[in-house]
């Protein structure tokens, strides 16, 4: 990793690439590499719809060993027409000049300016885009648009991979809960809930899921970040035992 240190780093080009994430988000990821590494998996590539200027996506990238695959970026950037909620106003320049600037391994990013809602075709197989180890949903908030971004989450995902779907207690942005209960209640649904909080709802592959709720919980009294005050951490989502923290 080449520039983070913990949450009380703020020093760190984390904290000046311009973005909305939670100042404890960064030592959730930290965390949840280690319980990746815990389970016998690797973090090696990255991907995330809807990067703005990078400020999380590099973070993810950073994330993953160095030299280790192609990290992804996927984002209408100035196409706003396609923006259909007006959440975030990404900058394709702006971006490439923080992938410069903060990328682990610059030469690794690949930069596709499209809406997500045409991911899942034939030109955007398994094959050409290969599987993430942790995957970032972000992009348009709308349900229509966050249930197709999980759809094709679960087509990229690696076996103990972990997929973070953000805004998840957003009230200005309802549609991404409405997207989830769409993906998890459609019968289907090939990821899992397992974690929730600091607005970010937490997934991995149905394989997974019970192990990584389960670790979660036994490191409670031991997490990097606050723990909820005065109420449970476990909570049950769409039949799935979740952990609740921060």
């Amino acid at each position: 990793m080449k520039y983070f240190t913990g949450v009380s780093d703020t020093s760190c080009p984390f904290f000046k690439v311009e973005g909305w994430v939670n100042v404890n988000v960064p030592d959730l990821v930290l965390f949840l590499v280690e319980m990746m590494k815990s389970h016998g998996f690797e973090c090696l590539r990255a991907g995330e719809i809807g990067v703005h200027h990078g400020r999380f996506f590099l973070f993810l990238e950073n994330m993953c060993l160095d030299g280790e695959g192609a990290c992804d970026a996927f984002d209408v950037f100035e196409d706003q027409y396609r923006n259909l909620d007006g959440s975030g106003r990404g900058s394709l320049s702006a971006f490439k000049d923080n992938v410069a600037k903060h990328a682990l391994s610059p030469s690794r990013v690949r930069i596709f300016k499209v809406d997500s809602m045409d991911l899942r075709t034939p030109e955007w197989s398994g094959e050409r885009l290969g599987r993430y180890d942790i995957f970032s949903i972000d992009g348009s908030h709308t349900a229509l648009h966050t249930c197709n971004d999980l759809m094709f989450a679960e087509q990229h995902l690696a076996t103990g991979g972990v997929c973070i779907v953000d805004d998840i207690n957003n009230i200005s942005f309802m549609g991404v809960a409405e997207g989830v209960s769409r993906y998890l209640g459609g019968g289907s649904a090939r990821l899992a809930p397992f974690g929730v909080g600091f607005n970010k709802l937490l997934l991995a592959p149905v394989g997974d899921q019970a192990r990584y709720f389960s670790y979660l919980k036994a490191k409670a009294s031991t997490l990097p970040f606050p723990p909820i005050q005065g109420a449970p951490n476990t909570t049950r989502f769409h039949g799935y035992d979740v952990f609740r923290y921060g």
